[in-house]
């Protein structure tokens, strides 16, 4: 009898070994991440553990070291030279806090400047300077201004269309890419004009080959009729919030005071001589007769 039941203890024997062998072997795959699944058999995404080489979300992704960030975010180095419409406006106040002058001039070097809300005072007149902006620059109407403004230039538009005058906002080293000018600001006042005329303005030097360069914007048209007009440049608003430019156009050259004296004394020294001499002419007349 007792050889009749071996196998069967031999075979239940060796099927529960089977069956705990099957059971340690699948707790370890488990345990090691390599659960086997059986076809059909579904499992949620949250009872799955995460494999290395797993994706996460590009939200959840920190930022690289080498990531672009939008432009508007990225901070401006020191010598960065921004877009010409980003700028300040040429002429703007490059003080802070700002200290606003208002200037009015003309074509011939005559002018005057209120500073801070203060009264106008006639300056010395504006000189022919070289013009430091453009290579080998010839002379041009200079005006030296009182304190930094931005610089560039700005057209000055015909009340028709095309450009008539331009301001140029610069400097001794001629920048003009709409930085501070510094200590030493100047005004260059470049008028149009056509061939043929006699009496030129000082102004009347006609445009630079660079003119659209560096900090350029267009800006007032002039108002008034031909020949005594003018134009009003407020690179940041009205005077005294800003810097404000009234600039005379087109006018005829006006002798200062001085030269007129000058004039009338030299007409009147002139009949005195030519009524001498015709006193003389006919007392010689009348002695031969």
């Amino acid at each position: 009898m007792i050889l009749k039941s071996a196998p069967r203890i031999c075979v239940s024997l060796l099927s529960t070994a089977l069956v705990g062998s099957l059971v340690v072997a699948g707790s370890q795959n488990v345990k090691a991440g390599l659960l086997t699944v059986a076809p059909g058999m579904a499992l949620s995404t949250a009872e799955l553990p995460q494999a290395p080489s797993m994706v996460l979300p590009t939200a959840e992704l920190p930022q690289a070291p080498s990531m672009v960030l939008p432009t508007a975010e990225l901070p401006q180095a020191p010598g960065m030279v921004l877009p010409t419409a980003e700028l300040p406006r040429p002429g703007t106040s490059a003080l802070d806090p700002v200290g606003a002058f208002l200037l009015r001039f003309d074509e011939n070097g005559n002018w005057s400047i209120a500073v801070n809300g203060g009264p106008a005072i006639t300056q010395p007149r504006g000189m022919l300077m070289t013009d430091p902006t453009v290579p080998s620059g010839g002379p041009v109407l200079t005006y030296l201004l009182p304190e930094p403004v931005i610089t560039g230039t700005v057209a000055v538009l015909e009340p028709t269309g095309g450009i008539s005058d331009a301001l140029r906002f610069t400097n001794a080293a001629g920048d003009i890419s709409g930085i501070s000018s510094g200590a030493d600001a100047r005004m260059i006042f470049y008028s149009d004009f056509e061939l043929g005329e006699i009496l030129l303005d000082l102004a009347d030097t006609g445009f630079p080959a660079n003119l659209m360069a560096g900090n350029f914007v267009v800006g007032p048209t002039e108002v008034g009729p031909e020949g005594n007009n003018f134009f009003d440049w407020q690179p940041a608003g009205a005077y005294p919030a800003n810097n404000e430019f009234i600039g005379v156009s087109d006018t005829t050259p006006v002798s200062e005071p001085a030269s007129l004296a000058l004039l009338s004394n030299g007409l009147a020294a002139m009949g005195l001589i030519i009524h001498r001499r015709r006193r003389q002419f006919r007392k010689s007349k009348s002695r031969s007769l």
